[in-house]
Formats: structure tokens, C-alpha cells, sequence
């Protein structure tokens, strides 16, 4: 896939992607942004879970030798979490 970003200093707004093209599309663009930080927000925060697996999978069938980390930060934490930690 071509470089989707021209300009490596200014954000980007990615909108109306379909859902199946997503973690695609994130997973491309996080690999073009060699040793660089990506945040992906997300408005379904359902969603976020489920996506953070597909581009990881994603990751994995495009080049499985480079490693793609996904990290996943919930908005609301799940009701079983330790307050204490």
C-alpha cells in the first residue's frame, strides 16, 4: 500500500472507513510510522477491544516477523478490576 501520509508531522483524519477495513487501514499506518507512537481513538468503546485483535492478527499475516504492539486502555474499567493497584 502507498504511503497515506504525506505530511509525518501533522495529524491525519481517516473518516467513513468501513468496519471491516479498519484494522487494515490502522495496521498499515501504524507500520509506516516507523518508531513512532499511533493512537487510535475509537466512539465505540466496545469496539476498541475487538479492533485492537483484528489489527494485531492483522499485523501478524502482513509481516510476522515485525512486531506490532497493541495496547488497549479501556475507558471505563471492567467491574472486576483491583482498586487497589
Amino acid at each position: 500500500m502507498p504511503d497515506l501520509l504525506t505530511n509525518s508531522c501533522a495529524a491525519t483524519l481517516f473518516h467513513g472507513v468501513s468496519a471491516e477495513a479498519r484494522a487494515a487501514l490502522v495496521t498499515t499506518l501504524a507500520k509506516q510510522q516507523a518508531k513512532r507512537t499511533c493512537v487510535l481513538l475509537v466512539t465505540d468503546p466496545r469496539r476498541a477491544q475487538e479492533l485492537a485483535t483484528e489489527a494485531e492478527t492483522y499485523a501478524q499475516w502482513l509481516a510476522p516477523k515485525v512486531i506490532l504492539e497493541v495496547l488497549h486502555f479501556p475507558e471505563v474499567p471492567p467491574p472486576d478490576i483491583d482498586a487497589t493497584r
